[in-house]
Formats: C-alpha cells, structure tokens, sequence
C-alpha cells in the first residue's frame, strides 16, 4: 500500500471528478453518502456500470436517476467497442470528455493496451473492467473502485484510485461530512464490504493523522 503521509497528501489536492465502478457506488449508496457523491463530484458512471446496476432491481437505479437529474448529468455516446457492439454505449456525466468520446484515442487505446496485453493483467479484465480502466487512462481521472485486479492495473499505470472507504475519508477532508460521522459510517462500510483489517487499519490510521 502507498506510503500513508503521501496518500494523505494527495487528498490536499483539487479531486473533483471520479470514474465509478457498480460496488462502489452500491456500498455508497448503503451508507447514505450518495447524494453527497453525485452533487460535491462529478462521478463519471458508464453505460455498462448503470446496466449492472439496473440489473440488480434494487431501488437504486430509480434513485440514482433521480440524483442525476437534479444534478444536471447529461449522457454522452461513446464510441462501440468490438466486443461489445450490440448495446449502445455511454456514459453519464456533468461535463463532456473529449478524450473518452474520440474514436480515433479509442481505438488506439485499445490496440495498445488491450490487444497486446495478452496474458496479463488487463487482458483478464471483464469488459465492465476494462472499459473502467480505459476511461480512467483516458481522461486521467481518478477511479473509485473494489475490485483488486482493477487496482492492480491503475497501480502499474499509475493513475490515482481509491475505494470506498477512502470516500469517507475524502468526504471528511473536505468538511462535507465531519470527522466523526465518517468514523461512524467507516465501521458500517467495513462490514458491507469485507474489508480485510489490513486495509481498514490503514484508512483508520489516515483518519488519526
């Protein structure tokens, strides 16, 4: 895990936009933190992300929708992937991303990095997965995300991510929450979540600092 101090560094910094993976924005909404998510940031949800959310016919999709209406998030097309031509793909969002709607630094992405990675990590990457990693990649946003392949890949590309655990602490830094309503919702979360005590000890330590 990254050195502690650095990490708490790194929240000092302007972090206004994230790219979003289903789990998390699940385990966000099941601590009562989603408004603020949706309003504070802008959180870039894609296509394949709502669906799965959709799938799960929980009530969240209703509410999701509803909190991106409010919020002004508008829906912008993106460009097929091969292996996914059959549904319409998107992404939801409160601004444009050139970058991610290009054609052309799609499909160069995807020859560089999904067509020659072959046996590695990012080529066992679901296609939910990869197009996470290709949004981030892209835009140089941050991504919210579980899942350890995930992390792996942003580790060795070195783009900045965090899971849910470390949005309460974000929220916290950025006095949209205090401190101790984060704590709170940190032990919650934990349990939602599985964390292992590593990790949370981890977050536990930055919220002491």
């Amino acid at each position: 895990m990254e050195d502690i101090y650095k990490l708490k560094e790194k929240f000092s910094q302007q972090l206004d936009e994230f790219v979003i993976d289903s789990s998390s924005l699940i385990y966000i909404y099941r601590i009562n933190e989603l408004d603020h998510m949706v309003h504070y940031f802008n959180l870039v949800i894609l296509s394949e992300v709502y669906d799965e959310i959709a799938r799960k016919n929980d009530g969240l999709q209703l509410i999701l929708d509803e909190l991106l209406k409010t919020e002004n998030y508008n829906t912008y097309k993106r460009p097929l992937f091969p292996e996914n031509r059959e549904k319409e793909q998107f992404f939801l969002s409160k601004r444009d991303l050139p970058g991610f709607t290009d054609k052309v630094k799609n499909d160069l992405f995807d020859n560089q990095f999904y067509c020659v990675h072959k046996n590695k990590k990012l080529n066992k990457l679901s296609v939910t997965d990869y197009q996470l990693v290709k949004a981030g990649l892209i835009t140089k946003i941050p991504i919210i995300t579980e899942d350890k392949l995930i992390m792996g890949v942003l580790k060795e590309s070195d783009l900045f991510f965090i899971n849910s655990l470390l949005v309460l602490y974000l929220l916290s830094e950025k006095k949209i929450i205090s401190k101790e309503k984060a704590l709170k919702k940190l032990f919650k979360l934990s349990s939602l979540g599985h964390y292992s005590n590593e990790i949370f000890k981890y977050v536990f330590d930055l919220f002491c600092l």
